[in-house]
């Protein structure tokens, strides 16, 4: 796909741009799995011009089918959400099985430590730096106030968040 094999693209792209990517990905999830998930967003159609960093979204919808849904028969969802306050907010939900706190304190710890590593535990699903290595493009990018964080509740699903500054100037950060 454009997204990956052009390495000399913009750093940022539309948030319509990247919700294309987004959909490109449920294309095949959809080929593979049928109508088992359903994907849904809500953005205002005035936020679709901002920008944000290049494939920063595909990977959080790739984990919420991977570790939250993917084992879940019928009745599987993704939502996608754009807000705008102080600063942006955009929101993947998903409503698979969700984290014990335990989990959830585990992986946070990772994804905000600074040593961003592979895991050692269940190798089966990947390696366990996506999220480690989102958060750390963000605050590379902006600084130290934004980045990713996941709440989730065992049984119910999970929300990641991404922050960002609103007003970026993505241009002049390149």
């Amino acid at each position: 796909m454009e997204a990956t094999m052009n390495r000399k693209k913009e750093k940022f792209i539309t948030i319509e741009e990247e919700l294309k990517y987004v959909d490109a990905y449920l294309y095949i999830i959809h080929q593979r799995f049928g109508s088992r998930f359903h994907f849904d967003k809500d953005v205002d159609e005035n936020l679709l011009n901002l920008k944000i960093p290049r494939l920063i979204v595909q990977p959080i919808v790739e984990n919420a089918i991977i570790h939250g849904l993917e084992e879940k028969i019928e009745g599987a969802q993704v939502l996608i959400e754009v807000d705008i306050a102080e600063d942006m907010i955009i929101t993947v939900s998903d409503n698979g099985r969700g984290m014990s706190l335990k989990e959830l304190d585990e992986l946070n710890g990772r994804i905000h430590s600074e040593i961003t590593g592979l895991v050692e535990e269940d190798k089966s699903h990947g390696t366990g730096i996506a999220l480690p290595n989102i958060n750390k493009r963000i605050q590379l990018l902006f600084g130290e106030k934004y980045g990713l964080n996941v709440y989730s509740s065992e049984g119910c699903g999970t929300d990641v968040e991404l922050i960002f500054p609103t007003n970026h100037h993505a241009e002049e950060r390149v």
